[in-house]
Formats: C-alpha cells, structure tokens, sequence
C-alpha cells in the first residue's frame, strides 16, 4: 500500500512538471506568434520589455572579465556528464536488486528536468531576442536610403584604402583593447539614438563568435583580430542593440568602423564597404585601384558584408 502511494505521488509530481512545460511552451509560442503578426507589437514589446532584460544580462556580464556564455557552456557540459554518471550508476543498482522501477524513475526525472530547462531557456530566448527579428529596423528608425557611387566616390575610397593600408602598423592593432569598441559604439550611437549606450566590452571566447543572446555579449576567438573577426565584435554590438538583420548589422558595423579615431578599425571599415561595393555592384571596378595588401586584406572579408545598403560617403571621403 505504501509503495503504490509513493507511485502515485510520483506520477502526480511527473503531471505537474508536464503542466509547467505545457504552461511555458504555450507562453513563448503565443508570444511569438504575436511578434510575427505585429511589427507594432513586436517593436513597442522590444522598447518595453526585451530591453529591460538585456540591460540585466548585460549589467551581470559586465562583472566578469571573461566570457560568462563559456562558464555557462562548461557548467551545462558538467551536469550533462554527472547526469549520465548518476544514471549508470542507478543503472547497475537496479539490475543488481532486480528492480528497474529506481533507474526508470530516475530517467524520467532527467528526461523532465532537461525539458523544463530548454523550455527556460527557450522563454528567455523569446522575451530578450525574438521580438527584434518582426520590430522595425535600423534604416527605417533612421530613414536611411543607401548612397549613391560615382566614379570619384571609388577613385576617393580606393585612395583611402591604399593610404591606411600603408599607415596600419603593429602599434594600431595593438592599441585596440575592449575600451576601443565601446568609444566607437558610443560615438555612433550619438549620431543613431536608437542603438542605445554601449558599457560591455567585448570577450574573449573558446567556443563563440560574434553575438551570443543569453548573455548578451559580443565574442570574439583569436588574440590578433582580423579585419572579419573585427566586423563580426561590431556586429555582436549591433545584434545586442536589437538589429540583427543581414542588412542591419553590416550597415552598423561598417559605419561604426568608419567612424572610429583607431586607424585600425577605420581600416576594417573601408575593407568592409569596399567588399560590399565588388560584391553589389560588380560593374564598379575598384580593385584595379587598389595595391596588393588591400587585395588580400579584402579576400579575408569573402564571407561578411554582403548587404547593399552604403553609408554616406561624402562624410568619410
């Protein structure tokens, strides 16, 4: 008798983590559903709601030195090892007492607790990141139409490629430390209200580049950052500001790197718009301008910076 109460306890406690998740998934799939259905919704829930919550992410981030989303991966790779430990374990001592009801049991409870952990995790996910992908974007906040390109826009910019190409030294790349990334997204949000004030420097990671949302950090992997690894940090700031198109992050990172006072990043930036001008308007020939370190520098850029929105020239040229 006292063993069917402890089974019927136990389905009773399995009913209620099937309501929590229940409770939960239908929460996030309603959220989303409103989020795709409303640009209005998915904007003011953004402004109101999902900031609020980045602004958490971001002021805990902002304690630690080194990335948290690795500390995250690390403690998840723990548990799921201890897990699997712990359930061999029940394993071998329910076949040597002949009662596989303790490692059923004990299954199950896993089985539920990850469930309700990825449906956690999943709600965050929704509140902090999903109402930016239906909000309204970064050039209709700014109304922002891109710039037009004429023969002496291209002969100016291939000027300025092959002259910061020259003056880029090791001094420069080394002067760049986190402090550089959040002055120069300081000083675009000055002229773009709508990204907001920049506090969290950029980390280094072992497993993530670019932006990672749960945390609310901009990675990055190797210590001599490249030209596309720089693009990417400044990208990972944009996202975190709730623009996260194509379009968006691009235009953000490259219009940030042209206004940067680090020559290096003001280099990363005229790299990145020159890609995007080949990769656009291929009938452009600006590569027979430009001298073979800007060539090279450019082929590392092949995979980012395809949108074809333009900053404004004339204010960088």
């Amino acid at each position: 008798m006292a063993e069917n109460k402890k089974i019927q306890i136990k389905f009773i406690n399995t009913r209620i983590y099937i309501i929590i998740l229940a409770s939960l998934l239908s929460f996030c799939g309603l959220l989303n559903i409103m989020f795709f259905s409303s640009v209005i919704f998915a904007t003011n829930f953004y402004e109101n709601i999902s900031v609020k919550l980045k602004y958490l992410l971001s002021a805990f981030s902002a304690k630690f030195n080194f990335s948290v989303a690795d500390i995250a991966v690390f403690i998840l790779i723990t548990l799921l090892c201890f897990s699997c430990i712990r359930l061999v374990i029940y394993f071998i001592k329910s076949k040597k007492a002949g009662n596989i009801y303790l490692f059923t049991y004990r299954l199950k409870k896993t089985l539920l607790n990850s469930c309700c952990f990825l449906a956690t995790a999943f709600m965050i996910f929704t509140l902090t990141f999903m109402p930016v992908y239906n909000r309204l974007d970064f050039m209709g906040y700014n109304n922002i139409h891109s710039a037009s390109i004429d023969e002496d826009c291209l002969n100016r910019l291939a000027e300025l490629a092959n002259t910061l190409s020259d003056g880029v030294t090791d001094p420069d790349k080394a002067g760049i430390n986190e402090n550089t990334f959040i002055v120069t997204m300081n000083k675009l949000a000055l002229h773009y209200p709508c990204l907001g004030d920049f506090y969290v420097a950029p980390k280094k990671s072992i497993f993530f580049t670019g932006y990672v949302p749960f945390t609310n950090e901009s990675c990055y992997k190797s210590n001599a950052l490249s030209p596309s690894e720089i693009i990417d940090i400044i990208e990972g700031y944009a996202c975190s500001s709730g623009f996260v198109s194509a379009s968006d992050r691009q235009y953000i990172a490259v219009s940030a790197c042209l206004k940067s006072d680090n020559t290096y990043l003001k280099y990363c930036g005229v790299l990145a718009l020159i890609n995007t001008i080949n990769k656009n308007y291929p009938d452009k020939n600006i590569t027979a301008l430009l001298n073979r370190n800007v060539i090279k520098d450019i082929e590392s850029l092949s995979s980012v910076c395809k949108s074809s929105y333009l900053p404004e020239l004339n204010s960088i040229l």
